[in-house]
């Protein structure tokens, strides 16, 4: 037997409850309704479970429901939201829907509220079926990306665990030569000489002992702190890619957060690095104060992950890569420009058609864009491509402040 749905009733009037309650029994619709009359009431009753509905009354003694849509709104998950009023106008209603709400019902039509109810559930069945799909593709097309990638982010990691066993060699060495020397002073500086008089001889034996030995050891000891120093730094580069590679990797929580776009531009550099550091100079253009967005950090890490990428992929020989955020009409705006040859005329209008690729068979699935975009449109955003007037590409992502990402398009 299906789990019974959960909707969450906001309305003053018992009677009015029941009734509702009675027809959705009648018409076959399990389930468990809660009803609420007050704005801290309906906050705390969405914190504690998720509804798969919401009813609510227009016209509420202590608040209204306008208050209550922007209080839904505000919540992680877009819960179908449905006005069920007897005071509610023709233009209100309309109003109600521009807000985002999903229908409205009047009471003096309740032939109206089942299929309402019937087909919010089964709309938000399939928007909730379609966004498990595209978080499955995004998740398949990043571990595809990470295996393209894979030998490149070895490689980065090979090269500081390298030098770290070379001069984890060198420091045993050290060690030993070090102990060597301990030992012969200790010896000869431990059993003093049975005569007096051959006291004097015997301190000068040690005073040219130390001296032939001191440039050395001074020698082996400043060189332990270099190297210690390196090791340590390699020991860290490794810590920070193999966490950053983590993060990266990992199925996202769904709750959005407050996103670090700096971070995420920097994780995505970090991980494709060996595929940007021969082919471009990096030029980061980073306000003071970073615009704040909420979303996925993960999953903009994966967009930046791709442009970046393609970005030096683009570059004959070597060149330029220019990293630029900016505040721009309450948007967050972020711009990947390269020295690449730029983008055809033709191609421009396909760039983020599923499957289309303009690199050769084997080397990318024509997804990359296509997620990308998708992703960035899941963050109430926009994504394009332009060709610069000084040549190359420069690929745009704008989205929207923390302020304005909680609306209809919310997260």
């Amino acid at each position: 037997m299906d789990k019974p749905y959960y909707f969450l009733h906001v309305e003053d009037d018992p009677l009015d409850a029941e009734y509702v309650e009675t027809q959705l029994a009648e018409a076959g619709i399990s389930c468990e309704i809660k009803r609420v009359e007050a704005s801290d009431e309906f906050r705390n009753a969405l914190e504690a479970r998720p509804p798969d509905l919401i009813l609510c009354d227009y016209n509420l003694p202590r608040f209204d429901g306008l208050e209550a849509l922007k209080i839904a709104q505000e919540t992680p998950q877009q819960v179908p939201f449905i006005f069920l009023s007897g005071g509610i106008g023709e233009h209100l209603a309309v109003e109600c829907l521009h807000r985002g709400a999903t229908d409205y019902v009047l009471k003096g039509n309740p032939a109206r509220l089942i299929p309402a109810v019937r087909r919010a559930l089964e709309e938000s069945r399939i928007k909730r079926a379609k966004e498990q799909a595209e978080r499955e593709l995004a998740h398949g097309e990043k571990m595809v990306l990470l295996g393209q990638l894979s030998a490149g982010i070895a490689h980065e990691i090979n090269n500081p665990i390298t030098y770290i066993n070379l001069n984890m060699e060198t420091l045993k060495d050290y060690a030993e030569k070090l102990q060597a020397l301990f030992n012969a002073g200790r010896e000869l500086t431990l059993h003093a000489p049975s005569r007096a008089e051959d006291l004097p001889k015997r301190w000068e034996e040690i005073r040219q002992w130390y001296e032939m030995n001191d440039k050395r050891t001074r020698v082996l000891i400043e060189d332990l702190g270099r190297l210690a120093q390196e090791t340590l730094d390699g020991g860290l580069r490794v810590a920070e890619i193999t966490q950053r590679l983590r993060r990266f990797s990992r199925q996202e929580r769904q709750e959005a957060v407050e996103v670090n776009l700096e971070e995420c531009l920097e994780t995505a550099l970090k991980i494709g690095w060996n595929e940007i550091k021969n082919k471009a100079r990096i030029h980061r253009h980073f306000p003071a104060v970073m615009p704040r967005v909420k979303g996925h950090p993960n999953q903009l890490t994966q967009v930046f992950l791709n442009l970046v990428v393609n970005a030096a992929q683009a570059i004959v020989g070597r060149g330029e890569i220019d990293l630029e955020i900016t505040r721009e009409n309450r948007q967050a705006v972020i711009r990947i420009k390269d020295t690449g040859r730029g983008v055809a005329p033709e191609t421009l209008s396909r760039l983020f058609t599923p499957f289309f690729t303009t690199k050769p068979a084997g080397e990318g699935t024509g997804l990359g864009l296509y997620v990308s975009r998708g992703i960035v449109e899941g963050h109430g955003g926009t994504m394009r491509a332009e060709n610069s007037p000084t040549g190359g590409a420069v690929f745009i992502v704008e989205l929207p402040l923390i302020s304005e990402s909680m609306g209809p398009h919310g997260l």
